[in-house]
């Protein structure tokens, strides 16, 4: 079968790793600056082109707005040193990246989430090379993608993976302010856990004798489906690193090496080498529990003498983009504000201040009444899209509505979403709360032009800095929704309280004020050890299995809640906030005990700051000391 050049993409961690990647195949690598001096990365860059081997360069977390500087500073010196491409997962950075450094290639992150070829398309034409898709998507899935997409595309096929959805997971944070989408995941998913056999009620809860790890989800290997990936059309097959040596990542590339030079081959030839690159990655498993390492050295690619290569990033601060006192802590923002109603736009663009009130389904809107808040919200999945078109007599009118959609967009849900978005817009409901970046185009194509939707960036987005809410607003988002591992200081420095260019700040954004949130979510999984709906940590922590009909979700049983925070919040500037009730079918009781406290500003007993008040666990921080001639950007390798 004739296939275009795939490439094979390795880590490289450390020199030895390198060495192992580039030794046996690896078409290129991906590293991260905290792995390599500055040096280091320019003399790699220099053999691995000599080589015709590519450099990619991994930035896969998000940033804070105290951050800005450093990461202009990080992309000035990426454009200097001029690798194949820059994995990113910001949307600041991207927007950073592509206002000051058009020349950067970069490329979509797994953890953006990209599981539609929407998502795919929305990301080409904001100027992204590669995007790499999300781990959870079938064969069938990425094929589709790819007949719909000419971006080129990339697939993680071996090494560590999560059970949550890319880019979806909170739990790592909430235990610790250690955020999985800054780049240092506690792994808490793999820990060892203890099934409760049933919930006794709010005091108690029946504990089984029994535990396991019931969420650990083991490594992935598709080395059989890797011709079959080819097929499909898919630009690069990717490994991951995290966690591993330089003999298991040596052992995978050999073994993929040899899957992918057989592609030409007879099935016969091609079956052989599938069952062989089988046999390297279980000797290579076994090897990695015994303890035991390979004894082959490779040629060293990283030039011995870095002597000639002295280049590092500028003390110059970054261009006057700023309108605060402190160059880098907030870019001009230029995003359009609300309008009113207008004959051309067919609704209103303008979101009255107040409280914002999620719940489950539709009977929980007649609990909202009692204390009416300026909008409900409704999870837009598909029992409550067929609902709501048929619905009648609602407490609250289509214009009151706001439809929360999932932030998992899979590929073969796009059409249906679409048809079903169009008929509730007819219906009069124009406001939306999107969560993944393949939304957008749901609102363009073969839409009323009459008809325009109001669109909230979502808490997945991840709105973290000025940068990311500028590169949302400018896809046409009017409102966003802080995200909810956010803190407080860095929600104040992203939007600041005066902004003299900008036409909005502090009102166009939803602060979240009370919440479970989703820790993690499991995408159309089943496992049977699953039989249990609550289970608890080593520390006492009580989490709530629940299926729904996106797969299963995991919540905290310890609530997230700033109530008493919104005097403060409201003095500074702060109109909007965000109330989630939709992990539970919402009890009149317990709404009205909770809007009591909310009248008074009065702290609710045995709930959760979550991040607001410390912040997230800042590495660098804590060591408060860099290793001589090493990049001092914060940045790890892996996320």
């Amino acid at each position: 079968m004739a296939l275009q050049n795939i490439e094979l993409v390795a880590p490289a961690l450390s020199p030895e790793m390198l060495d192992a990647a580039i030794g046996e195949g690896a078409d290129g690598v991906y590293m991260g600056l905290t792995n390599f001096t500055f040096p280091q990365c320019e003399g790699a860059l220099r053999s691995l082109h000599r080589m015709g081997r590519k450099l990619y360069i991994k930035t896969d977390r998000v940033f804070e707005q105290r951050e800005a500087d450093r990461m202009y500073q990080l992309l000035k010196y990426l454009h200097s040193l001029g690798p194949d491409g820059v994995m990113v997962q910001d949307l600041g950075m991207a927007a950073m990246a592509r206002e000051e450094f058009p020349a950067l290639k970069l490329q979509a992150s797994v953890q953006m989430n990209a599981a539609s070829a929407r998502g795919v398309n929305l990301l080409s034409r904001q100027g992204f090379s590669r995007v790499i898709l999300a781990r959870q998507l079938s064969l069938k899935e990425i094929g589709d993608i790819r007949a719909l997409t000419n971006m080129d595309l990339g697939v993680y096929v071996q090494g560590a993976t999560c059970i949550s959805a890319s880019g979806l997971c909170l739990f790592s944070s909430f235990l610790g302010g250690k955020s999985a989408n800054r780049g240092i995941c506690t792994q808490a998913c793999r820990r060892h856990y203890i099934a409760h056999a049933e919930n006794e009620g709010d005091e108690g809860y029946a504990v089984q004798e029994r535990g396991d790890s019931y969420f650990y989800p083991g490594d992935q290997q598709l080395i059989d489906d890797a011709a079959a990936l080819a097929q499909t059309g898919v630009n690069a097959l990717l490994i991951d690193g995290r966690m591993r040596g330089a003999d298991y990542v040596g052992a995978a590339v050999s073994a993929y090496r040899l899957v992918l030079d057989s592609l030409e081959e007879d099935e016969e030839d091609l079956q052989r080498a599938i069952a062989h690159g089988r046999e390297i990655l279980q000797g290579a498993a076994k090897k990695a529990l015994e303890g035991r390492t390979r004894s082959r050295r490779y040629n060293r690619v990283m030039p011995q003498n870095l002597s000639s290569f002295k280049r590092v990033p500028g003390k110059d601060k970054a261009p006057p983009l700023v309108v605060h006192e402190k160059k880098g802590e907030a870019p001009s923002i230029k995003a359009k504000a609300g309008k009113k109603d207008s004959k051309k736009q067919g609704a209103s663009l303008e979101l009255p201040d107040g409280i914002y009130t999620m719940v489950s389904k539709i009977e929980d809107l007649y609990i909202l009444q009692s204390a009416r808040p300026a909008k409900a919200i409704l999870p837009l999945n598909r029992k409550l899209r067929a609902q709501l078109l048929e619905a009648r007599g609602l407490p609250f009118p289509p214009r009151d509505i706001i439809l929360f959609l999932d932030p998992f967009f899979a590929q073969e849900e796009a059409e249906e979403l679409e048809e079903d978005i169009s008929a509730l817009m007819a219906k009069s409901y124009t406001s939306y709360i999107i969560n993944n970046l393949g939304h957008v185009s749901l609102f363009r194509r073969g839409m009323d032009p009459q008809a325009r939707a109001l669109l909230i960036a979502g808490p997945w987005l991840y709105a973290f800095n000025g940068w990311a809410w500028n590169f949302l607003s400018g896809s046409g988002l009017h409102y966003c929704i802080s995200p909810l591992e956010n803190n407080r200081q860095n929600l104040e420095k992203t939007f600041p309280g005066s902004m003299q260019r900008s036409t909005h700040g502090r009102n166009q954004v939803l602060v979240p004020v009370f919440a479970r949130p989703s820790l993690f979510r499991i995408p159309r999984a089943q496992d049977d050890r699953w039989d249990f709906q609550y289970f608890s940590d080593s520390q006492e922590g009580v989490f709530r299995l629940t299926p729904s009909p996106e797969g299963y979700l995991v919540y905290p049983q310890l609530t997230f809640s700033i109530l008493d925070k919104i005097p403060f919040l409201t003095k500074a500037g702060f109109t909007k906030f965000f109330m989630d009730f939709s992990d539970l079918p919402l009890k009149k009781a317990e709404y009205r005990e909770i809007m009591e406290a909310v009248k008074i500003s009065a702290p609710l007993r045995g709930v959760s700051r979550f991040n607001w008040k410390n912040g997230f666990y800042n590495q660098e921080e804590k060591t408060q000391r860099q290793e001589p001639g090493s990049p001092a950007l914060g940045l790890r390798p892996e996320s």
